[in-house]
């Protein structure tokens, strides 16, 4: 009898030497190696300029709407700073509905930066961890399993990703989707 997690410890994970903590560790480490000028030297993670110049004010924007939003001040249904204005909630600039900005928002502006670079941490270890997951239920070999996960963790989608803003939350949802298909 394992647990329901398909490839940590369970009846999904197949032949292979890798234990649950091994598994957690490779992700972290390979995330953590990525990482590193963040970790150790306080750097915040701005990928591109457009990054630094329109999508965070955007953010700060979103931020400040979801209080707007939480308190019953407003629905916040318009954006007026893009373009000549559009309809808030009716395009992909809304960075409200990704339930890891949440946490985000409640740090104050003076922190958002190091948050958000906490929060891309987060999802590229979470993306090895369910990718792993995934290929472990394929394949039914844990040792492949890691080899395919961390090859996926550290691919070329996660370089371009990780240039645009809200591309990463696309790329993290897309591997959840992956492991509870």
């Amino acid at each position: 009898a394992g647990t329901k997690f398909p490839g940590l410890g369970s009846k999904y994970g197949g032949e292979g030497q890798a234990s649950p903590r091994a598994v957690i560790a490779v992700h972290l480490l390979a995330a953590a190696f990525i990482f590193w000028p963040f970790i150790f030297k306080g750097h915040i993670l701005v990928s591109s300029s457009d990054n630094f110049g329109e999508i965070f004010p955007l953010f700060f924007f979103c931020k400040h709407n979801f209080f707007s939003i939480l308190s019953g001040k407003s629905l916040c249904l318009w954006n007026p700073y893009t373009h000549n204005g559009i309809p808030f909630f009716s395009n992909h600039w809304n960075m409200i509905y990704y339930p890891l900005n949440w946490p985000v928002f409640f740090v104050g502006d003076k922190y958002v930066m190091p948050a958000l670079t906490l929060r891309t941490f987060a999802e590229v270890f979470l993306i090895g961890l369910c990718a792993y997951g995934f290929f472990a239920a394929e394949l039914r070999s844990r040792a492949w399993a890691l080899f395919c996960s961390v090859t996926y963790q550290l691919c070329s989608l996660l370089i371009f990703t990780l240039s645009i803003f809200p591309a990463i939350s696309l790329y993290f949802a897309m591997t959840i989707y992956l492991y509870f298909l």
